[in-house]
């Protein structure tokens, strides 16, 4: 379910490689006096986790003695997970009032003819991306022409929109809708589900509403949709890496 994701600057600092000079009249071979190598602990992480770096460096400093110096310690790989999932949070999609209450309307229509949207969903999706079957179990290995197909893809896109449901239910509770988002991301991870994937079904699901809504599909309920889709998706995969 949809959302967009920002690059992140991955451009490499240079290390310093410049070697002091030793007196004029004392000879030093390379042994032992060799270069710096650009591996080495101290040398400047990439630019994206460098200010990485900084930020927990202000909230979770640590340093470990050594016998010649203090030595500062980098961030802990839970650290850095910690401080990726801030940055998610800090970057949610918002929805307006009004948004909310096209969607509360125009949900209330949708829901009349729930298991035609889900077939018709996930029945784009897979004609347009075939190779996502994989990720939903018996789906994976059946056939448009097997008896079973459109039912187990009925029940699929059923479960998801009940999902949908749930979430404009808890609308009035964000930490409880946050805790269900972020549960759901998680077992995406076990299905195998890539993190392009939601974003994928959100916008399948819009083509799917648009003839069941017929005349009340407007450019500002596609939008509201969109958006709240792209939250949706937005805070599963915030899920997907706690």
């Amino acid at each position: 379910m949809g959302t967009e994701i920002s690059s992140v600057d991955c451009g490499q600092t240079s290390a310093d490689l410049s070697i002091t000079r030793p007196p004029v009249n004392q000879e030093v071979s390379e042994e032992e006096s060799p270069p710096p190598s650009p591996w080495q602990p101290n040398t400047p992480p990439s630019n994206w986790k460098k200010r990485l770096w900084s930020s927990l460096r202000r909230t979770n400093s640590r340093k470990t003695k050594s016998v010649d110096s203090d030595e500062e310690q980098g961030p802990t790989s839970l650290e850095i997970r910690r401080a990726h999932l801030q940055q998610l949070a800090e970057a949610r999609p918002q929805l307006t009032d009004r948004q909310m209450t096209l969607i509360e309307d125009t949900w209330s229509i949708v829901q009349r003819d729930i298991s035609t949207v889900g077939l018709d969903m996930f029945s784009r999706m897979f004609e347009a991306f075939p190779g996502i079957k994989e990720s939903f179990g018996p789906l994976s290995s059946m056939v448009p022409e097997d008896h079973r197909y459109r039912k187990e893809i009925s029940e699929h896109g059923v479960r998801v929109l009940n999902t949908v449901d749930t979430i404009l239910r808890l609308r009035h509770d964000p930490d409880k809708t946050i805790e269900t988002l972020h549960d759901l991301g998680g077992k995406h991870i076990s299905f195998n589900a890539k993190v392009d994937y939601i974003d994928l079904l959100g916008q399948h699901f819009l083509f799917a509403m648009e003839p069941v809504l017929k005349q009340h599909w407007t450019p500002e309920v596609e939008q509201a949709w969109a958006d709240l889709f792209r939250l949706m998706s937005h805070v599963m995969k915030e899920g997907m890496v706690l």
